[in-house]
């Protein structure tokens, strides 16, 4: 792989994805601690996930005062109900987001995924149940979801159709981690299906991970 980007060209070379921190989000972050190891301060997600959101807050308010007047977070507790199986968990994401969003004065986006880090061109970690979880999550106060649907030959995109005049959504149609080289009319074709999905149209295209 390293061989082949510096034959390609390329001035800084990856074995792999460029690294970041994939725990964003006050509930995607708690989900990620062993609570019975011995000496864990805390004994369950939502104690921590508690003591994160004004944190998170702070954090977002101080972007805008740095000047910050666009900002994305990554948050993949939007899922929690999917993960849970139990539905009434989607009012307490909607709670805890419109928590950590409050007095933020930037437009906000949610990247909320479609769990293509663990799929294939063939199938998602969460394909399918995409409709079960965005409804509720609408009453959340951003501008913009960013979520994937380069797999399973866009199988989710329909439930676009069901999002508010409000909100946009920024939608990743290339899946980035194929070595196959799209077609700029594949592109295109893909761009069509979002748009005929949004009325009036608002969606715009992302590389990303979904």
């Amino acid at each position: 792989m390293i061989r082949e980007q510096e034959l390609a060209g390329l001035d800084i070379v990856t074995d792999g994805q460029m690294y970041f921190d994939d725990y964003g989000g006050s509930i995607n972050l708690a989900l990620h601690v062993h609570y019975d190891l011995p000496g864990c301060h805390y004994t369950n997600q939502r104690y921590l996930t508690e003591d994160l959101v004004p944190v998170f807050n702070a954090e977002l308010k101080e972007l805008v005062a740095a000047g910050a007047t666009f900002i994305q977070l990554e948050d993949l507790g939007a899922w929690l109900p999917i993960m849970s199986g139990d539905k009434d968990d989607a009012r307490y994401v909607v709670d805890v987001m419109n928590r950590t969003f409050d007095g933020v004065d930037a437009k906000l986006a949610w990247h909320c995924c479609l769990g293509a880090a663990y799929g294939s061109s063939n199938q998602s970690l969460w394909g399918g149940q995409l409709k079960q979880i965005m409804q509720p999550l609408y009453d959340v106060a951003v501008d913009q979801f960013v979520l994937g649907f380069s797999l399973r030959d866009m199988a989710d995109v329909d439930v676009l159709r069901t999002l508010p005049e409000d909100k946009e959504v920024a939608a990743g149609v290339i899946d980035v981690r194929t070595t196959e080289v799209e077609s700029a009319s594949a592109r295109c074709s893909t761009t069509c299906r979002l748009s005929g999905c949004t009325s009036p149209p608002t969606a715009a295209c992302a590389c990303c991970r979904g």
